[in-house]
């Protein structure tokens, strides 16, 4: 998912760009997404990971909208199983 994001960003940028992989296109990791966007519940603060996430956040809308993909903001819930995860 990420190579295709970084591919598209770069085609975007008028890179001639190609995606290669492995075996049909879409059929690995790539093919791989369920569709749901990342949310910053449970990700360290002061991570990487975090701070990725909030610099892709704002573009999850209009990147949908380009693309023509249908999207919902339905929320999440999330379950504790146990009073130290509550």
């Amino acid at each position: 998912v990420v190579g295709t994001a970084i591919a598209r960003e770069l085609a975007q940028r008028g890179v001639e760009t190609i995606l290669l992989e492995k075996n049909r296109i879409g059929s690995g990791v790539s093919g791989g997404n369920t569709g749901i966007a990342c949310t910053l519940l449970g990700v360290a603060k002061d991570s990487l990971e975090r701070q990725c996430l909030e610099r892709a956040l704002p573009l999850n809308l209009p990147t949908y909208q380009s693309l023509g993909l249908p999207h919902k903001a339905a929320g999440a819930l999330y379950v504790a199983w146990s009073s130290g995860e509550a």
